[in-house]
C-alpha cells in the first residue's frame, strides 16, 4: 500500500472514531469527566463519587475517570443542568425540586409528606416514575445514570419550634420551587428562595431565620454556627439526578458504557446506605459537640395547614404522572405493612 493510501486510511479511521465518540481518543488515553455538586466535600454524594472514580479507574484500566468538583465550584444546580444541556458540563447533579422547572411533570415528586420511610422513596424512584423522569430528561440532552438521595429534609433555624404557631413570621430559605414556596407560606412562614451557596451568610446576617435541608448538611456546612435548633419536619425526601451530557456520553467508548452504568448503580446504592449512617453520626455530633437542640412537631398539623394549597397544586399537575405516583406509592406502602 502506498504512503498516500495508508495516510488516507488512517485519516478515515480517525474521522470515524471522532464521529462515534465525539473526540479523538487514542489507545491507553484517559477520558476524564467532570462532575459537579453544590454540596461539601464531606457529603455522602461526594464520598460515594470518589469511590466510583476509584472503581472506574480499576475496571477500565485507567481509561475512564471522574474529576469531582464540590461546594458549587461548577455553579448551582440550575446552572449545571443548563451546562449539561449545551455540553459545557460533563455530569450535573440536580435535585428533583429544581428539575421540575425543566420537566414540569416531575412536580409530582415535589409534594411534601409523600413518604414515611426511606425505603418507600427508594422503591419509588427505582420504579416506573424514575424511568419516566429519566426519559423526559434524556429528551433534553441529559442521560440520567443514577439517583442520589439526600434523606429527609428538616428545618434548621435560630429559635425553638415545637408547634406550628412557632413558625409564624419566620423567614425560611427554600428551594426555588413553586410548591415549596406555596406550602411554607401556608404554614405561616415567609418562604425565601435563594441559592444553597448563600445560606450561611444569610443566616449569619439574619436576612433569614432558618433554612431546610438534610441534617448532614448542617454539620458539613457549619450551619450550627449560626443556627442552634433543628425541627424534625421530615417534609420532603429529595432525589438528586446524576445527568451526563450528550457530549460527554458520546465521549465514552461503547465498550466502557456498561461499566460506567454499573459503577454508577453500585455507587448510588452505596450512597443510599452511607447517607443514613452519616445522618445518624451528624445528629449525634450536632447534639453533643455543637449544642444543637432537636425538636419534634405535630406533622398532622403541618399537613392540615397545607392541604388547601396542595389541592390547587395537584389540580395543575400532569394527571397521568400523578396517577402513576399514587398507584406505585400505594403498592409500596402496602408491602411495608
Amino acid at each position: 500500500m502506498s504512503k498516500v493510501k495508508l495516510y488516507s486510511v488512517m485519516i478515515c479511521a480517525a474521522v470515524l472514531a471522532f464521529c462515534a465518540t465525539g473526540s479523538f481518543v487514542g489507545a491507553g488515553e484517559t477520558i476524564s469527566l467532570k462532575i459537579g455538586f453544590v454540596d461539601a466535600e464531606a457529603h455522602s454524594y461526594v464520598i460515594a463519587t470518589k469511590w466510583m472514580d476509584e472503581e472506574l479507574n480499576k475496571r477500565t484500566n485507567g481509561r475512564l475517570r471522574l474529576e469531582i468538583f464540590h461546594s458549587g465550584q461548577l455553579g448551582n444546580e440550575r446552572e449545571m443542568y443548563e451546562g449539561s444541556q449545551i455540553g459545557s458540563i460533563d455530569i450535573c447533579t440536580v435535585v428533583n425540586a429544581v428539575l421540575s422547572s425543566f420537566v414540569p411533570e416531575m412536580a409530582v415528586l415535589d409534594q411534601p409528606f409523600l413518604f414515611d420511610h426511606q425505603s418507600e422513596a427508594q422503591a419509588l424512584i427505582n420504579g416506573k416514575l424514575g424511568e419516566m423522569s429519566a426519559e423526559k430528561i434524556r429528551q433534553q440532552g441529559v442521560h440520567v445514570v443514577g439517583w442520589f438521595e439526600s434523606d429527609f429534609r428538616n428545618v434548621y433555624c435560630n429559635r425553638p419550634v415545637n408547634r406550628i404557631e412557632d413558625f409564624k413570621g419566620m423567614k425560611l430559605r427554600v428551594m426555588e420551587n413553586p410548591i415549596q414556596i406555596g406550602t411554607w407560606n401556608a404554614m405561616g412562614l415567609i418562604a425565601t428562595p435563594m441559592s444553597p451557596t448563600e445560606i450561611f451568610t444569610a443566616l449569619q446576617q439574619r436576612t433569614i431565620d432558618g433554612a431546610e435541608g438534610g441534617i448532614l448538611n448542617i454539620l458539613n456546612s457549619a450551619f450550627y454556627e449560626v443556627t442552634r435548633h433543628v425541627v424534625y419536619t421530615k417534609h420532603l425526601y429529595s432525589f438528586v439526578a446524576a445527568g451526563v451530557s450528550d457530549r460527554a456520553w458520546n465521549r465514552i467508548p461503547d465498550d466502557l458504557k456498561p461499566i460506567f452504568l454499573q459503577v454508577f448503580k453500585e455507587g448510588t446504592d452505596y450512597q443510599h446506605h452511607l447517607a443514613m449512617e452519616l445522618t445518624d453520626m451528624a445528629t449525634e455530633r450536632l447534639k453533643k459537640e455543637h449544642g444543637v437542640t432537636f425538636h419534634t412537631i405535630d406533622l398532622e398539623a403541618l399537613k392540615q395547614a397545607i392541604a388547601p394549597v396542595m389541592t390547587g397544586f395537584r389540580a395543575q399537575m400532569d394527571q397521568t404522572w400523578l396517577k402513576v405516583l399514587e398507584e406505585e406509592l400505594a403498592v409500596i406502602k402496602a408491602k411495608r405493612k
